[in-house]
């Protein structure tokens, strides 16, 4: 499949898939540098990862960055957490 004809899908389908096989890093202790661009009212975030290397980029591993409500994902981890101390 050409890379214009990916098809979206749910990122918890697509993990479902790979049997929950990834790699988590969090940007939040791995940002080298942030800059904020006025002009284009974006933020460049520079972080660092031992995931690839500048010879793999394009290799055997895709990187995504996905943006969760810091509340939403809290309360999820917090409910996740007491699931499993119930099965504990």
């Amino acid at each position: 499949m050409d890379k214009g004809e990916d098809v979206m899908a749910k990122l918890s389908d697509i993990l479902n898939e790979m049997n929950n096989e990834c790699t988590v890093q969090f940007l939040n202790s791995s940002v080298v540098n942030v800059v904020d661009k006025k002009r284009t009212k974006d933020t460049e975030l520079t972080f660092a990862t031992s995931e690839i290397t500048c010879n793999s980029f394009d290799g055997d591993k895709v990187g995504i960055v996905v943006w969760l409500s810091r509340d939403k994902y809290n309360d999820a981890v917090k409910n996740l957490n007491s699931k499993r101390q119930v099965i504990l």
